[in-house]
């Protein structure tokens, strides 16, 4: 799917390999904290 912005792809992805709900969170805030996606949220 291309309409997802990067946090949302990658909680999508983590949870995709049965990970639990923490580790997708986590990994979702680590993408939204990157400087090319953080950015355009402000």
């Amino acid at each position: 799917e291309h309409e997802f912005n990067a946090s949302t792809f990658t909680a999508r992805i983590c949870t995709s390999t049965l990970s639990d709900f923490y580790s997708a969170i986590s990994a979702a805030i680590g993408t939204l904290r990157g400087p090319l996606h953080g950015g355009a949220n402000e």
